[in-house]
């Protein structure tokens, strides 16, 4: 499967860190403030947030906050919050992923994902005042039975694959810090802004991203919608046209490795390896070997928390993105020139 999640991880979340970088006067919604702390959010209340799947109505600032995403939790945590249990991430052995880690300060309980998504009932035990899903990709299935007892968020735009930015929106506008909201959106497009100026090496290169899961086949993103395509393109890349989708398809093109020789005109070829094992088979085959962005050195083989840091899209990731990825993409690119 294309998903990073789609196998269920265990573990305990590894999440003791000192804030470094959040202000001494924010808001910590695992415990109650006392009536000189900041209230998350102030007056403006209720908030009505309309999404996917109906209307959620928050009537006071919330102070019990599960987020059940990593957008989720990450918007969150750079708006000054602090959640009472987090769903389990992609990081190490269910831990919080890198670029979280620095921002997360308390011991949010670590909900299991089964097969079947998170246990509503496991959520709803932990008395929260508000659930944060609009970037979780299986909240349908769980959306009603938790909505009628807790204000529940849900996608606005693609299940599991909202726009950053609708996301961070979504998250300010729950806990009342709209303006703030906005100022972390203006500080993420100019971090993009800055690392595209940076390297113009960048600019009209045409990519294809991807993963190699089985022996058999490569799989490669074709949406021009798709949050990774999104931020590549918005780094000034071009999705290449010899997998780009004519016809508005999301899922994953899988193309065989002996049919690979489709991928002509194609600068730089970014792909992520599960097994390291598959990365030396593709490496052996002729089709792979002839194609243009491996004869020009335009060949990029993603580390594990490369491709995390570019699937699960929020403006922590962009961050170690720009600086952890980036500068690899700047040398495939220059190393495909003409």
């Amino acid at each position: 499967m294309w998903n990073a999640n789609a196998t269920a991880r265990r573990g305990a979340l590894v999440a003791t860190v000192m804030l470094a970088l959040l202000t001494a006067g924010c808001v910590d919604a695992t415990n109650p403030p006392s009536s000189t702390a900041r209230q998350p959010g102030g007056p403006g209340y209720p908030v009505r947030i309309t999404h996917a799947l109906g209307t959620t109505v928050i009537q006071a600032p919330p102070k019990r906050i599960v987020a059940l995403s990593d957008g989720d939790l990450d918007a969150l945590l750079l708006l000054g919050l602090q959640p009472v249990a987090v769903g389990e991430t992609t990081g190490p052995d269910g831990g919080v992923n890198a670029w979280t880690a620095p921002l997360l300060t308390g011991d949010p309980v670590v909900l299991p994902a089964g097969d079947s998504g998170y246990n509503p009932d496991q959520v709803l035990g932990l008395n929260p005042d508000l659930v944060l899903a609009g970037a979780y990709g299986s909240i349908d299935s769980l959306y009603h039975r938790m909505a009628g007892v807790v204000p529940t968020t849900a996608y606005e735009v693609a299940k599991g694959a909202d726009p950053w930015e609708v996301t961070v929106r979504q998250v300010a506008k729950a806990v009342g810090l709209v303006d703030k909201g906005e100022a972390v959106i203006r500080d993420t497009r100019a971090k993009l802004a800055a690392a595209k100026d940076a390297h113009p090496e960048l600019a009209g290169t045409r990519f294809a991203l991807g993963q190699m899961w089985t022996a058999a086949s490569v799989g490669l993103l074709r949406s021009p919608a798709d949050p990774s395509v999104r931020l590549l393109t918005d780094l000034g890349m071009t999705l290449t046209p010899a997998v780009a989708s004519t016809t508005g398809a999301t899922t994953p093109r899988s193309y065989p490795l002996a049919k690979l020789g489709a991928l002509t005109r194609t600068d730089v070829l970014v792909l992520y390896f599960p097994d390291p094992s598959l990365r030396a088979l593709l490496q052996g085959e002729r089709a792979f070997a002839r194609l243009d962005a491996v004869e020009r050195g335009g060949f990029l083989a993603l580390t594990r928390e490369q491709y995390l840091a570019l699937r699960l899209v929020t403006p922590l990731s962009i961050g170690y993105t720009v600086e952890r990825l980036v500068p690899d993409l700047a040398r495939a690119a220059a190393g495909s020139a003409r």
